[in-house]
């Protein structure tokens, strides 16, 4: 293991609470509830007390103190907190890419075409005044309505579960939808995408799980369990999809190093005498501070060009590169820069592409209760 370690160097404090209070959501995974399932709460307990249509709902549910943890859009996490809310987010867990988006959709022979369509026209949405509110506005906005012209605009709060039923009804013009509720009504057809969130912002960080400042101040060792749980869901689904999908990672953990908490990679060159990871940038010549394309670093046919060459396997690496790229974008993982690519020279005459060792995507963002760090 990096650090030479093989096991958590430290025993697993006792907690100070065990039973986790939170909201649930009608017909999906939560991250939280997969962390559970993972077994990466243990000895945590989740209790779950109802479901919640919305962010603002599931935060406020959480300055009331009638659950423990809950997320929402960021912008609704500041508002709690310029109201003297006493809340802290402390792990990002939700955000817009290709894959995991909203979109806002309309019946397929609907007349509306473009913003200035959705003039006296009504559009649901989970909640007001959170993340689909806020895109709405900014679509409008940017596509030339006045205010005046963009208050004509109505929004409905309806369930998510609700939301394909009332645009076929006809009980709205427009329904915003995600994850698999949008993916089961595309399937079922007879509805179009007017346009998505990542169409305005592109791959972006949507919100984050939040606690209690007494929770945390009063529950020091459950509030770290709990985030490093989440974090641990979260890293898993992103390197479970990607070993899933056939390309070679290297296997990942968390662990507890004192008060730290650190995502820790198995160390794929030290099984022969002799290995040597060389970055790509190193490879190439190039200083790593210019790691990013957009800053003067290597692009993708650079690396191609460096494995065509010096590669002993130039067909297949070549080809698990342009995979990784392609997984990359897929999962937002914005942070796949050239020192995330390495080359692993195992001895000899033996040139190849090493294991990937981190997926960072977009969302994962810890703050004061855990800071993530990774072998690079």
């Amino acid at each position: 293991m990096a650090l030479g370690l093989t096991a958590p160097a430290f025993a697993e404090p006792p907690l100070d609470k065990t039973v986790i209070r939170y909201l649930g959501s009608a017909g999906q995974v939560t991250f939280i509830e997969l962390a559970e399932d993972l077994g990466y709460l243990t000895p945590l307990k989740l209790k779950w007390v109802g479901n919640t249509i919305s962010g603002p709902q599931d935060i406020q549910t959480v300055v009331t103190g009638d659950i423990d943890i809950g997320g929402a859009f960021y912008g609704a996490i500041l508002k709690l907190i310029a109201a003297k809310a006493p809340i802290k987010a402390v792990v990002g867990y939700y955000g817009s890419d290709a894959n995991t988006y909203y979109g806002y959709f309309v019946k397929d022979d609907s007349p509306i075409k473009t913003a200035r369509d959705l003039i006296g026209k009504k559009v649901a949405v989970n909640t007001l005044g959170a993340h689909l509110e806020f895109v709405l506005r900014e679509y409008l906005a940017r596509s030339g309505l006045s205010a005046g012209e963009a208050r004509q605009v109505t929004l409905v709060a309806i369930p998510p579960v609700s939301g394909e039923q009332a645009l076929r009804q006809g009980q709205v013009e427009v329904s915003a939808l995600s994850g698999v509720l949008r993916d089961k009504a595309l399937e079922r057809g007879g509805i179009r995408s007017l346009f998505n969130d990542t169409d305005l912002f592109g791959q972006f960080t949507g919100g984050a799980y939040v606690l209690r400042e007494k929770f945390i101040n009063d529950n020091s060792n459950a509030s770290r369990k709990l985030v490093d749980g989440l974090s641990r869901a979260i890293e898993w689904a992103q390197i479970t999809l990607a070993r899933n999908l056939g390309l070679p990672v290297a296997d990942t953990q968390v662990m507890h190093f004192g008060k730290e908490i650190a995502i820790v990679i198995e160390r794929y060159d030290r099984q022969f005498s002799g290995n040597e990871i060389v970055r790509i940038c190193q490879a190439l010549g190039i200083l790593p501070t210019r790691k990013y394309q957009n800053d003067g670093g290597p692009s993708p046919a650079d690396v191609i060009e460096l494995l065509r060459t010096y590669s002993t396997d130039r067909v297949a690496d070549v080809d698990t590169f342009v995979e990784a790229l392609a997984f990359n974008w897929l999962i937002g993982a914005t942070d796949a820069h050239a020192k995330n690519y390495s080359l692993l020279l195992a001895g000899g005459p033996h040139v190849r592409l090493a294991p990937s060792t981190t997926s960072p995507a977009f969302f994962p963002t810890m703050t004061s209760i855990c800071r993530r760090s990774s072998s690079r």
